[in-house]
Order: structure tokens, then sequence, then C-alpha cells
């Protein structure tokens, strides 16, 4: 299920740049490609929780082939030129236990942290989770990634959290 044009924003970022979230499409491997590989291995790590190198081309095809159904993402783009680039990427992915429950994933380019795209990528998402019968996000995040901390504990949502391991176990209810 194509994602609508009605969830395409152009927004802002706190430096003053013009950017466009958008529903991520089947086109976007390149530009995922190049996310992948202009983020630091620290950032890299606190998305992907191993230290990675490359993205395999089928993982890059299916973060960009989304059904809809069991999962949506949007992306922050920005123009450079002729060219789009993505800076950041947000997705949830509806649990096969409870299909009201979905794992939130996020991640924002280095050179465009701080900046407002993450807050802006993540607040876009929550109302189509809701639309299509989302009712809890989780995530486990590592300790000592203090900007998704950060964003979770300033947001509008009461946020649940426990500790495993080295991550923080977190669900809020939307």
């Amino acid at each position: 299920m194509p994602e609508s044009q009605n969830n395409i924003f152009e927004e802002t970022l706190k430096n003053g740049a013009p950017y466009r979230i958008r529903p991520i499409a089947p086109d976007d491997v390149n530009r995922m490609d190049r996310l992948f590989r202009s983020l630091s291995p620290q950032t890299t790590y606190f998305r992907f929780m191993v230290p990675l190198k490359r993205l395999p081309r089928p993982i890059l095809e299916s973060f960009c082939n989304v059904d809809g159904h069991k999962e949506c993402a949007l992306a922050a783009e920005v123009r450079t030129g002729r060219r789009r680039e993505l800076i950041g990427v947000v997705r949830w992915l509806r649990e096969t236990s409870d299909p009201a429950v979905a794992q939130l994933m996020l991640v924002v380019a280095d050179g465009w942290t701080n900046l407002g795209a993450g807050r802006t990528l993540y607040r876009r998402l929550i109302p189509i989770a809701k639309e299509r019968g989302i009712r809890t996000m989780r995530g486990l995040i590592l300790e000592s990634n203090f900007k998704m901390i950060s964003m979770l504990v300033n947001s509008e949502f009461t946020i649940n959290t426990g500790i495993q391991d080295d991550l923080i176990v977190f669900s809020f209810d939307i």
C-alpha cells in the first residue's frame, strides 16, 4: 500500500534551511545508501546497535519498500542543487504478537542533528501510526544515546522505561 501524498510536509530546520518530510519510496535506495554511508560509526552503532560499515543492498531495498500495513517510514530530505538527499528516516514496524504495538526507529545524519528534523519526523509519524491502529510505540536505546533519550523525555508523551543490559527499553501510548 503506497503512502498517501497527504503525508508530504514542507518544513524548516532551526537554521532556516527548508526540507521536506515524505514517505520513503522504492527509488530511495541509493539515497538511503548515501545516508547510511554518511553516518559516523557512533551514529551507526546508536541506530543499529552493532558496528556496521555498509548495509547490504537487500536490506536497503527492504528499508525503502514498505508495505504500509505492517510498517511505515518517513524520510527527511533536502535539495542540494538538482539532487535530493536524505538527512533522516523514522519508521515504525508493527509487532506480530500485538498489532496495536509498533517498534519505533529513528536516525538523523550527523551534520543535521540538533536542528529539529528528528523531532519533526517523529511527530509526523505518530498520527499515521494512530490512523493505522497503533496504540503503543516501543523501542530500545543505548544508555549512551543522550540525544534520543532527550528527545523522548522532552516529548508530549508519558514515557515508560526500564533497563535491560545496557539498553533503555521504552514505550509510550499514542
